[in-house]
This record gives structure tokens, C-alpha cells and sequence, in this order.
């Protein structure tokens, strides 16, 4: 199965995801079994052979789908791939980097394919973690390609697809210094209610509980997430409710999120508090 992204992704032609990360047992589905066990387990032993069989094997199922897609478009051709960038990754130019996944997996996508791969058609500039601190424009620097591939179709690839952000920022700079080259955006998979959290700062609203309409007491925390202005309730049958309970009007939290099945954001993890004195 494919799930379209590209209600999401802005700059791409193409934009799919593989596969969701995990089932509705909340279980992995096999391609996620492959990018969790590449991130997860091997990536500190990638001497092991089964690491190189995770590669092998992602690197695969992203030919499958090219591969569809270039028998059933006409004159449809991808002329080179390349990851959504991470910060300092080892590769031939840059031996003291970090081991990347989808780095190899590029690589041995352009292997088994025939074409030509860049891993410095996009870069990230900084360190800091997608999953946890939104990338901002500035983030991603791209370059401009060779005159000959100016007009080509290009292949971003990625593993596990959030909400979209480092991607559609990705995709706008390559777009930005090429503006003629079409974008196919792949990623193995996708979170269905979006994957580990993102750290953020809120302030306590009121140290005085709301009622619902079904008559629970609830806290509201308003924080901002990706330069939009967002809030989270905590109801009393939450972990953190009697700890916020303690809380002053406009405390400032420092706090992990994420959505639920449901859409509604929920606190996973408290990291600190600076109590208003």
C-alpha cells in the first residue's frame, strides 16, 4: 500500500509514503520493521549482516515503486536521488560523520538502479533534532545542479514521515535554486498519530481547573508549535494533573507533546517548570 502526501508536501509532483510505521495493532508493519531495526538495532553495529540486509531490503522497496511509477508514466525517468538531509553524516567526503541510514540507503538505491545519487544536493546546517525542535528554513541549504539536470526529475527519500516539516523544507530549497527540476518525494513510512513528541514551552493558562461538559476538571497549557499558536488540556485522570495543580498562574513548562488517535495533543513528559513566584 502507498499513502499520498501530497496534500503535504508542497514541491513535489509525487509525494508517498510506503507504508504506515506501524499497523492498527500498533504493531510494525514490514517496511517499519525495517527502518525501526535499522535505527534502532543495527545502527551501532553495522558490521552485522543483518544490517546490510535491512539496507538491501529498504533500498528495494523503494525501487518497487519507482519502478511502477516509470512503467506506467510516459517518458517518466528518475535522474538522481537523494536523502532529506541529516547533520554531519559519514560519507566518502566526510569519514568522521555519523552513520546515517537513509545515506546508505541511497547509495544502495543508486546502485542497484543505475543512477546517480547526492548527498550534498540538500544539507542541514544544524544539529538540533526534527522530532523534537521544528527545522526552519535556514536549516536546509541546497545547491544548484549541474546545468545538465536542471530539467530532470529527482528522488528524495526518507524513512519515517512526522508531519511533513523537514521535508516540505527540503524540497522548497532544492525548488528555490531549481526551479525547473521536478520532485518525486518517497518515504518508507509514515506515523499515523505523530511518532515520538516534540519538547516545547507552555504557560499554565489558569491555576484554576475548567470544567468539561461531561464535569471533569481540566487544566489548559498554551504553547506554540511550529509558529502556530496551540494548547493542551490536562484532565484529572492525567499523571501530570496534580503536579500542575501546585503550578502558579503563567508557570512556564518545558514539556514533551504529541497528538493522539484522536487529533488532540497530549503531554507525554514533563522536563521542567519555572515556578512564578
Amino acid at each position: 500500500m502507498t499513502i499520498n502526501l501530497r496534500d503535504i508536501i508542497e514541491n513535489a509532483d509525487i509525494a508517498v509514503a510506503l507504508d504506515w510505521y506501524k499497523d492498527d495493532n500498533d504493531g510494525y508493519t514490514q517496511i517499519g520493521r525495517l527502518v525501526h531495526d535499522l535505527k534502532y538495532l543495527y545502527i551501532n553495529n553495522t558490521q552485522d549482516p543483518l544490517f546490510t540486509y535491512c539496507v538491501d531490503q529498504l533500498a528495494t522497496e523503494f525501487k518497487k515503486f519507482i519502478d511502477q511509477l516509470e512503467n506506467s508514466i510516459p517518458n517518466f525517468r528518475i535522474v538522481a536521488i537523494s536523502p532529506v538531509p541529516s547533520y554531519n553524516p559519514k560519507t566518502a567526503i566526510n569519514p568522521n560523520g555519523s552513520t546515517k541510514i537513509m545515506y546508505l540507503v541511497t547509495e544502495r538505491l543508486g546502485s542497484i538502479m543505475d543512477r546517480k545519487f547526492s548527498f550534498n544536493l540538500a544539507e542541514k546546517m544544524t544539529d538540533k533534532q526534527a522530532k523534537t525542535n521544528p527545522l526552519q528554513p535556514e536549516d536546509i541549504k541546497a545547491r544548484i545542479l549541474p546545468e545538465a539536470d536542471q530539467n530532470a526529475t529527482i528522488l528524495v527519500i526518507d524513512d519515517l514521515f512526522g508531519n511533513g516539516n523537514s521535508a516540505n523544507i527540503t524540497l522548497k530549497a532544492i525548488k528555490e535554486k531549481n526551479p525547473h527540476v521536478k520532485l518525486i518525494f518517497v518515504t518508507a513510512t509514515k506515523n499515523k498519530y505523530g511518532g515520538l513528541g516534540h519538547t516545547v514551552v507552555g504557560k499554565l493558562n489558569s491555576n484554576m481547573p475548567k470544567t468539561a461538559d461531561n464535569g471533569h476538571q481540566y487544566f489548559k497549557i498554551d504553547f506554540n508549535y511550529d509558529n502556530s499558536d496551540e494548547h493542551v488540556n490536562v484532565f484529572e485522570d492525567n499523571a501530570f494533573f496534580d503536579a500542575i495543580k501546585e503550578m502558579d498562574t503563567g508557570a512556564l513548562i518545558n514539556f514533551q507533546v504529541k497528538r493522539n488517535k484522536k487529533g488532540y495533543w497530549n503531554i507525554s513528559k514533563i522536563n521542567s517548570i519555572n515556578y512564578i513566584n
